[in-house]
């Protein structure tokens, strides 16, 4: 569903507005034709950074909750990865397919369909190809061979980073708070430690994970407001400075929302009617309520798309506006009503967030995590944040 526009109308409507920031035709000069160049190197190398970091933290993140045996992270975040793997392979499943249709044995049927599920789906491999094909784009852009109107993107695979990295990133970062930075020698059940008690410096690693992941879920956000909004495609690739500001953007708009859902389920693990349900548990029942809002909006909203489109802008509006940068003539209309009523439900949300706060400040910790011989330790959970 995400596949650019080319029609002509479309091209037309997004090409209207202010031209203060240039256009994206070469330009005849050598010394910007080199920055040109140089600046799709750097988004190639970023990228291919950023990618292979997430990836790294994520199989760290699981290591280390297999590791210290909180087998309700693990086995979440394992099937969340793998099911975000298997997706990716569906995605070049069709071209894999065309490729063995001229029969070569079964061995060579095995494996070249074992090759897509490991390299581009497990792996993310479909990810890395379309990164150097956006590189080879750019790159006919700076050689003056062609204008990024002329041709459409390439077609993207952002929805796995959707999927995968959002989750990954709540869960590193709500593992990161439950962990005292002293550690505790008393059996505190508001903690996660257990284990990490005697691995305290893993926290760091949780952390490190949290903040790759969400850098991940930010940058498919970047890409989908230049795929849905012709102005912003324009203004990122003719500037490095507008794009990291608008990539920053969107990485402080995700990670203030992020950190709402944390407090708001580290607040909600001292009440006492909920104290004794999982942590998993507690950071589950707000979000699901929000992902059904907001597919009931998306669906009640006129947008014609699936089911399957519908539920994964649902878990990006948990983080984003999805539908803030939206442009397209045959969508500007319903994202602007989307917008709008995505904006009230994240008010309701942020009064629903002061108030648990106020309730929940002098909220008392555990008796098991108070000792009188320590009055350092945290005795309220306002205290405690």
């Amino acid at each position: 569903r995400g596949r650019w526009s080319a029609s002509e109308t479309a091209m037309t409507a997004f090409a209207e507005g202010d031209d203060d920031e240039g256009t994206l035709s070469p330009s005849s000069s050598p010394a910007s034709r080199r920055r040109a160049e140089l600046r799709a190197l750097v988004r190639l190398g970023g990228a291919l950074v950023l990618h292979f970091s997430w990836i790294a933290g994520h199989l760290g993140t699981l290591a280390i909750f297999g590791f210290v045996g909180r087998e309700d992270f693990f086995w979440s975040l394992l099937v969340i990865w793998v099911v975000a793997g298997l997706f990716c392979a569906w995605t070049v499943w069709p071209d894999a397919r065309a490729e063995v249709l001229v029969p070569r044995g079964l061995a060579s049927y095995v494996c070249r369909r074992a090759r897509v599920v490991l390299f581009d789906g497990l792996l993310r491999g479909v990810a890395v190809e379309r990164f150097f094909e956006s590189y080879r784009l750019r790159q006919r852009v700076a050689a003056g061979e062609m204008r990024i109107e002329d041709d459409p993107p390439h077609p993207s695979t952002i929805s796995h980073s959707l999927i995968e990295c959002f989750p990954f990133c709540l869960l590193s970062f709500l593992a990161f708070a439950l962990l005292p930075s002293a550690g505790l020698e008393v059996d505190c059940p508001w903690f996660l430690t257990g284990t990490f008690r005697e691995h305290m410096w893993l926290r760091w690693v949780l952390l490190g994970s949290g903040c790759f992941s969400l850098l991940a879920f930010t940058q498919a956000i970047y890409e989908v407001d230049t795929r849905v909004s012709f102005r912003v495609h324009r203004r990122v690739e003719n500037s490095q400075l507008l794009a990291l500001a608008h990539f920053n953007f969107r990485a402080v708009e995700a990670l203030s929302n992020v950190m709402v859902i944390i407090v708001l389920c580290l607040f909600l693990r001292a009440t006492p009617l909920l104290r004794h349900l999982p942590v998993l548990v507690l950071l589950c029942l707000p979000l699901s309520a929000l992902w059904m809002a907001y597919m009931v909006l998306l669906s009640l909203s006129g947008v014609q798309e699936s089911w399957q489109a519908h539920a994964i802008v649902a878990v990006a509006a948990l983080a984003v506006s999805p539908s803030r940068m939206v442009e397209r003539p045959s969508y500007a209309r319903d994202a602007r009503r989307v917008g709008w009523s995505i904006f009230g439900l994240h008010c309701v949300g942020l009064l629903l967030f002061a108030a648990v706060l106020a309730w929940g400040w002098r909220e008392a910790l555990p008796e098991a995590c108070t000792d009188a011989a320590r009055p350092d330790l945290p005795r309220t959970v306002g205290a405690y944040f």
